[in-house]
């Protein structure tokens, strides 16, 4: 009677381990964008913004290249011009200002703003 009971309490250790192990690999993916806007040869922001959340990281890096492939479409508009080099959106805008915005996907478990406290 003992040994059934180790074995149903391995059985339900293991379970609960499965469970744990089976719930970090579904975790989302969350597509991020960082700009970075240069005004007079400084620094005047640097901003991450979250854009979309993905089951996959596939998921994801696909809908980065969707988002890039309508940046070199765009051209220009009354306020910028607009480039692509690489994975980075080159937008120069009439008033001398340039951002540069970056994609990248990251596990919805990682914030790159940094962590979050009280201060």
């Amino acid at each position: 009677m003992i040994r059934l009971g180790r074995r149903a309490s391995l059985l339900v250790a293991l379970c609960l381990l499965t469970s744990a192990a089976t719930a970090y690999a579904e975790c989302a993916w969350v597509m991020w964008s960082r700009t970075i806007t240069v005004r007079g040869g400084a620094t005047s922001s640097d901003d991450w913004t979250s854009v979309a959340a993905w089951n996959t990281k596939a998921e994801c890096e696909s809908s980065i290249d969707r988002a890039l492939t309508r940046w070199k479409n765009k051209g220009r508009d009354s306020l910028a011009e607009y480039g692509v080099d690489g994975g980075t959106v080159l937008m120069k805008f009439k008033n001398g200002g340039t951002s540069f915005m970056t994609y990248t996907c990251l596990p919805d478990t990682v914030d790159p703003r940094g962590p979050k406290g009280s201060k």
